[in-house]
C-alpha cells in the first residue's frame, strides 16, 4: 500500500477544469480495488491518495494513466506502508 502526496502547480481554476476527469479516472481505481482514499487538503493545495498496489512500478503505472493529474500537479511524493 502507498501513500501519495499531491501538490497542484496550476491555479485552482485550472485544478477545477479537470477535477470531474481526475476523480472519474479514481472511480475506475476505487472498482478495481486499486484506490482506498482520497480527498484534497485544506486549504486546496494538493491532495492525497492511498493507493493499493503491489509495487512503486505498478503505482507510477497508475499515476501516468491518469492525464488530468500530470497536467495540474507535480511529481508525486510516495511512500510505501505497510
Amino acid at each position: 500500500m502507498f501513500v501519495l502526496v499531491i501538490k497542484y502547480e496550476k491555479s485552482i481554476e485550472e485544478v477545477d477544469a479537470v477535477l470531474a476527469e481526475h476523480r472519474a479516472y479514481l472511480q475506475e481505481k476505487y472498482e478495481s480495488g486499486h484506490m482506498i482514499a482520497s480527498g484534497s487538503q485544506v486549504p486546496r493545495t494538493g491532495g492525497l491518495i492511498i493507493c493499493n498496489a503491489a509495487s512503486r512500478a505498478e503505482v507510477d503505472e497508475i499515476i501516468a494513466n491518469d492525464l488530468s493529474l500530470i497536467h495540474i500537479s507535480e511529481p508525486t511524493r510516495q511512500a510505501e506502508i505497510s
